[in-house]
């Protein structure tokens, strides 16, 4: 799938999470569970209600042979939320929540590592030299971040020129892509000089 220029969503298949964009993923999934079954969100923010039974006062697990009509539709509901996040997310992040017994679980690890990776992160040393390129985040307007290409994918190439080109030219697809002509003469301009 390409993330980079999407042309439309599907209502019908969730959307996917490529591992570099969970906080603009967050939200459209969000709304997507909604979509589904406001419940099956509920299930994810609030967890799953585990069917139980009293024995001498204490409460405990019953097992699946005791289960009523209410409790298939809460672990229904569950199974749903799990459905539709193993089917959002890539494999990598598959793996770290593979662990998680419940969708909020779920959930909550894909936040931490949000938490995690942004608490680890330092910002980009800069240098003086004239002939080094600013960062994209200088570069780019906040809301075309996404538009770029991936800072990794450009440290690996050797070329310079090849770096400034492929820097811009996502987004000058995009523009050009959308008519905006202005937009996309102005970052050749900024290409040129």
């Amino acid at each position: 799938m390409n993330a980079i220029i999407v042309e439309g969503r599907s209502v019908s298949k969730p959307p996917y999470f490529d591992g570099t964009n969970l906080t603009e993923w967050r939200e459209p999934m969000k709304t997507f569970i909604q979509s589904v079954n406001f419940e099956v969100w509920l299930v994810i923010e609030n967890g799953p209600k585990l069917p139980k039974k009293l024995i001498n006062g204490e409460e405990v697990l019953k097992s699946v042979d005791e289960f009523n009509d209410e409790d298939m539709k809460n672990m229904e509901l569950e199974a749903k939320a799990k459905t539709i996040l193993y089917c959002a997310l890539n494999p990598n992040d598959l793996g770290r929540i593979s662990s998680c017994h419940t969708a909020k679980e779920m959930w909550e690890e894909l936040d931490r590592r949000v938490t995690t990776s942004d608490a680890n992160s330092t910002p980009p040393v800069t240098t003086s030299d004239a002939n080094s390129t600013p960062p994209v985040s200088q570069q780019t307007p906040t809301s075309d971040l996404y538009n770029a290409p991936n800072p990794e994918f450009l440290e690996e190439t050797s070329d310079d020129q090849r770096k400034r080109f492929l820097k811009h030219c996502v987004p000058i697809h995009k523009h050009a892509l959308n008519g905006n002509w202005p937009a996309a003469k102005h970052i050749l301009d900024i290409y040129r000089e």
